[in-house]
């Protein structure tokens, strides 16, 4: 198994559900966390009353050296009562093709949360065929999707 030790950007798509107005729509949370430590260097969002359902992570093919982006789903795997309600623990499995070379490239990534609503950790914990890379720019690409979708 392989850590990683960058700070790592994680982009997570959910769906949130106001309990006020009964509303539901789309949203994105870019995360950015300091690897095995927990320290939050930037987010954006909030996953309050909401549902994650799938991530993107920024990678580049250990092959051909091509940047690409690895999608999957989130699957909450354990729970956890705790003094300040429960921690949820996540994993995100990605999956892709290299778009030059063809290799197969898979990543996962393990989320937890903690308190409700609060992403205070995120680990890439295994990755095939490719590495992490911040190739930038994901935020308003995003952003038009779920303008399309939401």
């Amino acid at each position: 198994m392989r850590k990683s030790k960058v700070t790592l950007r994680i982009y997570l798509l959910g769906v949130y559900h106001d309990p006020d107005t009964g509303e539901t729509g789309t949203f994105m949370v870019v995360k950015s966390v300091r690897n095995q430590m927990g320290e939050a260097v930037e987010t954006t969002g909030s996953i309050i009353d909401a549902d994650l359902i799938a991530g993107s992570l920024p990678v580049i093919c250990e092959k051909c050296g091509m940047p690409h982006i690895l999608e999957g789903d989130i699957e909450p795997v354990a729970s956890e009562d705790r003094p300040m309600g429960t921690e949820t623990t996540y994993c995100l499995s990605l999956y892709g093709k290299c778009p030059a070379c063809g290799a197969e490239m898979e990543a996962r990534v393990i989320i937890w949360e903690y308190p409700p609503g609060e992403i205070n950790a995120i680990d890439l914990e295994e990755n095939i065929n490719c590495r992490y890379n911040d190739i930038g720019g994901l935020e308003h690409m995003i952003n038009e999707i779920i303008r399309y979708i939401g």
